[in-house]
């Protein structure tokens, strides 16, 4: 990961109004060592990061460049960049940027649920002579290890999500005890608060907020309903054979 200590010290010193002099009077160095702090010449010893941080009025985290978390519209956007770089590159390509991102941003259960999501729908973007049963699965695995990370980390946001993604691995190894305890582990929720809030954000004037949510959730309703379909047809085929099941 590139280091921009310099670029944030030299951003900070200036958003409060203070000099070079001033800085490195207050960290006890010469002006010249904050020079080249800010020019990329040198960095700071490791012992200084604390007070230089102080004196900037920001954590050492922010004078780093370290994001621990990454906001819901932060991990939208890159999961819009993912999709269209596995879709354009192939897997290879999205499954290398993934893994950057995810040790750029270790700590981001939304990052990881997100990654776990496109390693599960981008199977497809496999080459033929990659699309192999071993592959597969060890794909697959890397996304229920993504899951079981989020649900430890007890984001409420992503829980449900996180849950269902393993709990349906769990059910293609067969694992049927473990795939019951996952789903009995999901909050019972009778009323969707969703269905009312773009109503809300109507009545607030937030239209854009309303149009995103509809559309989110409208996504929702209709992969559950390719999935009751999928499994419907699967149902047919066993008992009723291949017209019911077209049907």
């Amino acid at each position: 990961m590139e280091l921009k200590i310099g670029e944030n010290i030299s951003r900070y010193r200036r958003e409060r109004h203070m000099t070079q002099e001033q800085l490195a009077r207050s960290v006890g160095v010469s002006p010249p060592a904050v020079s080249k702090w800010e020019t990329g010449s040198s960095y700071p010893d490791v012992t200084l990061l604390s007070p230089i941080a102080r004196a900037l009025g920001i954590t050492v985290d922010i004078l780093l460049s370290f994001q621990e978390e990454l906001t819901e519209e932060e991990v939208d956007s890159l999961y819009r960049e993912l999709q269209g770089l596995f879709g354009r590159r192939g897997f290879s390509a999205g499954q290398q940027r993934c893994e950057e991102l995810l040790r750029e941003y270790p700590n981001s259960a939304g990052l990881k649920l997100t990654v776990g999501g496109l390693y599960q729908t981008m199977l497809g973007t496999l080459p033929s002579e990659e699309l192999t049963e071993e592959r597969v699965q060890e794909i697959l695995r890397l996304a229920a290890q993504l899951y079981s990370q989020v649900r430890a980390s007890g984001d409420p946001r992503y829980f449900a999500a996180a849950t269902v993604g393993l709990a349906a691995f769990r059910l293609s190894e067969n694992r049927l005890e473990e795939t019951e305890a996952l789903l009995d582990s999901l909050p019972k929720v009778e009323i969707d608060p969703n269905e009312l809030y773009p109503s809300l954000y109507l009545a607030q004037g937030k239209s854009e907020q309303a149009e995103k949510l509809l559309e989110a959730h409208l996504f929702q309703l209709l992969r559950s309903v390719s999935l009751a379909l999928h499994s419907l047809a699967s149902l047919s085929q066993e008992r009723d054979g291949t017209d019911r099941a077209l049907f």
